[in-house]
């Protein structure tokens, strides 16, 4: 008998222990929903609702955008990074759900290659790796970066210009909002 009550006092704080694991990742989860909603960008995240829908606001929809689908079924979808807050009330304009919605970058398969004064280049990869084209990027910025690198290109022979052409006389084509290419040499 003795030997009965010695490996059931051994179980019971392995069970205190699961039990207390168990808790710990319950309150995680909570504290993961009531810092919000995460959301990749260009990604879409689902909400049920467990009332029906009157009124929904998104309050940066630059950030994020909701698709209704029926009055219980919403979509989220990312549209660029940052933070932003998501209103739901019933037709007694009672909040259903009032929550943040973060969307962050996509995290996994992704490669982003800083280069200097040359804008930031996102590679999609998987198993081979492909440009992601960021929308909305600053044309103009990076006409400003190509310049300065052909700039520093012709600086590097001797500062007598023409840098591009006695480096064996690529040309650097700039683009325009005409959609024409201006040529640097």
């Amino acid at each position: 008998m003795g030997l009965t009550n010695r490996r059931s006092m051994r179980r019971l704080p392995a069970a205190g222990f699961a039990a207390a694991m168990l808790a710990a990742c319950l309150l995680a989860v909570s504290a993961a929903r009531a810092d919000g909603m995460r959301v990749e960008l260009d990604k879409a995240a689902v909400i049920k609702l467990k009332r029906d829908a009157n009124v929904v606001v998104i309050a940066n929809p630059n950030i994020a955008d909701i698709t209704v689908e029926s009055p219980r079924l919403l979509f989220v979808l990312g549209l660029q990074p940052g933070e932003t807050n998501l209103m739901v009330l019933d037709g007694d304009s009672e909040t259903i759900l009032s929550t943040t919605i973060v969307v962050v970058p996509p995290v996994d398969r992704v490669v982003t290659v800083n280069r200097g004064v040359l804008p930031e280049s996102t590679y999609s990869c998987d198993p081979r790796c492909a440009l992601v084209r960021s929308p909305g990027a600053d044309i103009a910025q990076a006409a400003a970066a190509m310049a300065a690198t052909a700039s520093s290109i012709g600086q590097a022979d001797g500062g007598g210009g023409g840098g591009a052409a006695a480096a064996g006389g690529q040309q650097l084509l700039l683009p325009t909002t005409q959609g024409a290419g201006t040529s640097v040499e």
